[in-house]
């Protein structure tokens, strides 16, 4: 005898999601993939005229052991994880004296700056793929975090579509194959979009605070962040007048979204 169980619909996340999931596994593994090899062509300062600006507040903060940056070209969030592999490897170099693992050099200038320096400090090619991995990680997980979003909007089909199609836009590619604080902007962008909609969905103090400081994440990758706070007050306006309660919790999660990792002292002192 067949049990009532036994005609019941699969449940949502069941066997009828798996294929999706692993469809996107494997956008994400394709974009990974080609990211990374785009990112190790040209491992040279001539790759990118822009990656210079990110370079120097890195290998200055390597080369002193100051977290504190040398310029105020961009936020904190755009050069300080990519410092997790390159001061691993650089501590291995000199450790073990092993050239491939060097990420530090001094580069030779065209001419003699103000201060008297005739050269500066820059990344070998081992310094630029590590540095370039670690972006590639973060533009996978921009795409996955679009999927999160989609998923959470229009349904998870749409979601992996949304995901594959941002992978396959030129610009993503070469954005997340260089150290530039684009692609990091880009997933904490959906990071807080996806943060909005859990709290406004929520509706809880817990998820406002998680919203504001996905905001502040976004502001600490670079200084143009801050529209990310538009779907939360947005989203927000709407359910305003049939809860009230809602708008002592996102005065709470503006209050948070200054918890940021850049603060004004360090980037009025940095020199600009």
């Amino acid at each position: 005898m067949r049990s009532p169980a036994d005609g019941a619909p699969e449940p949502a996340g069941g066997r009828s999601s798996r294929p999706r999931r692993a469809l996107l596994l494997v956008v994400l593994a394709a974009a990974l993939g080609l990211e990374l090899w785009v990112a190790q062509a040209d491992p040279t300062h001539r790759k990118a005229y822009d990656e210079r600006f990110t370079v120097r507040n890195a290998a200055w903060m390597l080369d002193t052991g100051r977290l504190w940056p040398e310029n105020g070209f961009h936020p904190s969030l755009s050069y300080l994880p990519h410092l997790i592999p390159l001061a691993a490897s650089e501590a291995l170099y000199r450790g073990t004296g092993r050239e491939a693992l060097r990420v530090l050099e001094r580069r030779p200038l065209n001419r003699i700056t103000r201060e008297g320096k005739a050269d500066s400090l820059a990344f070998t090619p081992t310094g630029y793929v590590l540095a370039r991995g670690v972006n590639c990680l973060i533009g996978v997980a921009s795409l996955l975090l679009t999927c999160l979003v989609a998923r959470r909007v229009l349904g998870e089909p749409v979601g992996v579509l949304a995901a594959f199609l941002l992978a396959a836009v030129p610009w993503h590619l070469r954005q997340a194959a260089v150290l530039k604080p684009d692609i990091v902007l880009v997933a904490t962008l959906m990071l807080a979009v996806w943060a909005a909609l859990v709290a406004v969905e929520r509706r809880r103090l817990s998820s406002y605070l998680l919203a504001g400081a996905a905001v502040g994440l976004c502001l600490s990758s670079k200084f143009n962040g801050a529209p990310a706070a538009v779907p939360l007050v947005a989203g927000t306006l709407l359910v305003l007048r049939r809860d009230r309660s809602v708008a002592l919790k996102l005065m709470a999660a503006g209050g948070d979204r200054g918890g940021g990792l850049p603060r004004p002292q360090h980037v009025a002192a940095a020199r600009l």
